[in-house]
């Protein structure tokens, strides 16, 4: 755990380090700093929710709200998300447009920490398959 902290901390403070630089960075250089740093807090800020969630499904005062989205709706955000995390990692999606009964908020925690783990423990060049399938594996019993 303190791994997941400490990484995005040692990327804000570099980022941030690089926006006082003497004589000071272009444009485009400072841009790419404040980008990363808004993208190392959005993780931190996820990772803090999910650790608040958890302690409160533990307690027993988090209960799914669950209605019926569409899949690929439900899955942009993650998706969006991971795709500016990816490095040198690509990402593929076949989701179809079906819908699901599932409490929109922790499907986005899941997909989104599936979806980070991959990033973490892949190498570049990797690919990151995103997929719907049918229960069962579409087959008929």
């Amino acid at each position: 755990m303190s791994h997941d902290f400490r990484t995005p901390l040692a990327v804000i403070r570099a980022a941030s380090g690089t926006l006082d630089a003497d004589p000071p960075l272009p444009p485009s250089d400072r841009h790419a700093s404040t980008q990363a740093i808004e993208r190392e807090v959005e993780y931190l800020d996820r990772l803090v929710a999910n650790l608040l969630d958890l302690s409160r499904v533990e307690a027993g005062s988090l209960r799914a709200d669950r209605e019926i989205y569409a899949l690929d709706d439900v899955l942009t955000r993650p998706l969006e998300r991971a795709r500016a995390r990816l490095g040198g990692r690509s990402l593929e999606v076949a989701v179809e447009p079906v819908a699901v009964l599932v409490d929109a908020v922790f499907l986005d925690a899941a997909v989104g920490n599936a979806l980070d783990n991959a990033i973490k423990y892949t190498s570049d060049g990797a690919r990151i398959r995103v997929a719907t399938a049918e229960p069962g594996g579409g087959r008929s019993a």
